[in-house]
């Protein structure tokens, strides 16, 4: 086999494997997507019932929620934006995050980690809103974990507190980002050794 054709079968195995690790790195974002999308649909359906009840209290309460939690994170540029109505006897409801002065779709417009910030501020908006009022503590499994970069972890950090004193909510978070301790009340390290979980205050 001459070496001409050795140097392009290297070059097609090299080629594969980039195609392959991109593959992988996709279908992780279209599951994060899809997770996402999910939960924007469930609160779609939640926020229907209760926007019909009363809308306009309702609306600029869950607008400033969620605008509060997107602009501690991500800037004064941003927003949330309801808009509410009643189509062929149905509420329906629209969310767009707002940019400047730019109207985003949050499904396919904007990045996941503004996506994980949504989601989560959104929780928190309807869980006030709930009648009759649950326990006011909130366990949350990696909510911020497609934010990488350790400034916007440590204002999603910030954000957390702010909230969390503003709703009169006590918020639990499971995760390994260590930013997101920044501003935490408390701090518990987990360890996992010989089949048992070891738990320790920071």
């Amino acid at each position: 086999m001459d070496y001409y054709l050795l140097r392009q079968i290297e070059s097609l195995e090299n080629e594969f494997i980039d195609r392959e690790r991109d593959s992988k790195k996709l279908k992780k974002q279209l599951r994060a997507i899809k997770s996402f999308q999910k939960d924007i649909d469930a609160g779609i359906i939640c926020l229907a019932s209760v926007l019909n009840i009363a809308q306009g209290g309702v609306i600029k309460f869950i607008e400033n929620i969620v605008g509060s939690a997107l602009r501690l994170v991500y800037g004064k540029k941003y927003g949330f934006k309801l808009e509410y109505e009643i189509k062929r006897n149905q509420p329906e409801i629209y969310m767009s995050i707002i940019k400047g002065r730019a109207k985003l779709e949050p499904k396919f417009d904007c990045g996941i980690g503004i996506a994980d910030v949504t989601a989560f501020a959104l929780r928190l908006a309807l869980w006030a809103l709930y009648e009759p009022r649950t326990s006011n503590v909130l366990l949350f499994d990696e909510p911020f974990k497609n934010i990488s970069g350790v400034k916007q972890l440590e204002d999603a950090a910030m954000m957390v507190k702010r909230l969390s004193e503003e709703l009169g909510v006590q918020i639990i978070i499971v995760s390994s980002k260590i930013p997101l301790t920044e501003h935490a009340d408390k701090v518990f390290e987990v360890t996992y050794k010989k089949g048992k979980s070891l738990v320790r205050e920071l």
